[in-house]
Order: structure tokens, then C-alpha cells, then sequence
């Protein structure tokens, strides 16, 4: 099978001398990184706009890229004092939800927190034999997923926020369109989760002291009212 990819055509038709058509100059330009760009940042762009959740905003863009590669499902997981929580999954059950929730961030807990262990991104084109998979390999199978990809997620200060990662239900590594996917949502994700804790922040700014951290006048009002 063929790669699939978004393309720009161009085409100029030529004349002969009697001013027939006689030929075209045709150019094809592989245009997928930044049309799959585009489509995933306008949705993620739009929720954000709206004020929606973190697990709104992550949901989105999960099913976002499971719309553009339908083989595909995709989850998302945050990273909260070392410890890894399921933000979505939109393809995945509920069982799958809930054994993986609450998790420490190492590398026997799947190739989410090899991943993050490690730095880097990691693909397990096998993952019934893959020792990071040990403790979820019957679910996932039961899931119909065969291999999967992580990849890390950092803020601008390097610090860690979570891991996105796409499932397949075959026995391979991620192709090219697939790698291209991953590459324009990560981005996307720390935009998210980096909008998340200045929400935060500007929260407690506003209803905790700074000093002894306690709830100030701000948070009793707010719960008076």
C-alpha cells in the first residue's frame, strides 16, 4: 500500500504555434505537514477559544487524529507529581480508563512512562513481547491494538507534561504520515497543558495567599456567594 499525503497540483497548459492545446507543465507538492498541521491546530485553536476543558481540549484533538487516520487510536496522558493519569482515549474502554489511571511515570508502566523515563520517543512495533508492556499487554490485545508509539511532552521549561500515544492494530513501526501526525499535535498538547497551569496559577494568585498559601477574602466571599 501507498503513503497517503495531502498535495498542492498546479497546472499549466502550452500551446502549439497555432495556439491549440498542445501539452501541460504539471507540478504535484507534497503539502501534508502543513495541512495536517492546520487541521489539528484550528480544532485545538477553537476549543481553547471557547474556554473548553483540558480534557475537552485533549479529547478533541485525540479524535481529531483518529478522524485523519481512522486505523489509528490515540490517547493522552498527563504527568502530576510523578504519576501518570488518563486525560483521554476517546478510542479505548472504559477498563482501559481505569488500570491505567493513577500510574507511577516509569518504565515498566507501558511505553507511556518508558518515554517519559527516557526523553525521547518510543515505539513498540510488538507489544505482547515488549517488557514495558508486561502489566497491560492482555488488555491492550483485548483492545485490538498490536504495537504503538509514545511520544514525551515538555513545557518551554522542560518540564514533563504528559505523553501522547498512537495504537495500531498491526505488528509495525509508525510510518511517515503517521510520525507527521505525531509531530504536529505535540506542539498542540503543550499549548494545551501550558494554558492549563497559567489557568491555574491566575487561580491561585486570586484565592490563596502567596505567602502561606491558605485561602485569602477572595476564595471566603467567593464560597459566601
Amino acid at each position: 500500500l501507498g503513503q497517503r499525503f495531502w498535495s498542492s497540483l498546479y497546472v499549466n497548459p502550452l500551446q502549439n504555434d497555432e495556439g491549440e492545446p498542445a501539452s501541460a507543465v504539471c507540478m504535484l507538492t507534497d503539502i501534508t505537514s502543513t495541512k495536517m498541521h492546520q487541521i489539528l491546530q484550528q480544532k485545538a485553536l477553537e476549543a481553547m477559544s471557547h474556554d473548553l476543558s483540558l480534557a475537552d481540549v485533549i479529547g478533541g484533538m485525540c479524535r481529531e487524529m483518529e478522524d485523519v487516520a481512522p486505523e489509528l487510536r490515540v490517547s493522552i496522558h498527563g504527568i502530576d507529581k510523578g504519576r501518570l493519569y488518563a486525560i483521554a482515549a476517546p478510542g479505548m474502554s472504559e477498563e482501559f480508563f481505569t488500570l491505567f489511571q493513577d500510574q507511577p511515570a516509569s518504565p515498566e508502566t507501558g511505553s507511556w512512562g518508558l518515554a517519559l523515563s527516557l526523553g525521547e520517543a518510543i515505539s513498540v512495533p510488538d507489544i505482547a513481547s515488549a517488557p514495558c508492556w508486561e502489566r497491560g499487554k492482555d488488555l491492550l490485545g483485548r483492545e485490538g491494538v498490536r504495537s504503538c508509539c509514545s511520544m514525551p511532552l515538555y513545557s518551554s521549561k522542560s518540564a514533563p507534561l504528559g505523553v501522547v500515544t498512537i495504537y495500531s492494530p498491526e505488528n509495525k513501526e509508525p510510518d511517515a504520515f503517521h510520525r507527521r501526525m505525531l509531530d504536529a499535535v505535540v506542539p498542540l498538547c503543550v499549548l494545551a497543558f501550558d494554558r492549563e497551569q497559567a489557568k491555574r496559577a491566575v487561580r491561585q494568585l486570586e484565592f490563596y495567599d502567596n505567602v502561606t498559601g491558605l485561602p485569602n477574602r477572595s476564595f471566603l466571599l467567593a464560597k459566601a456567594d
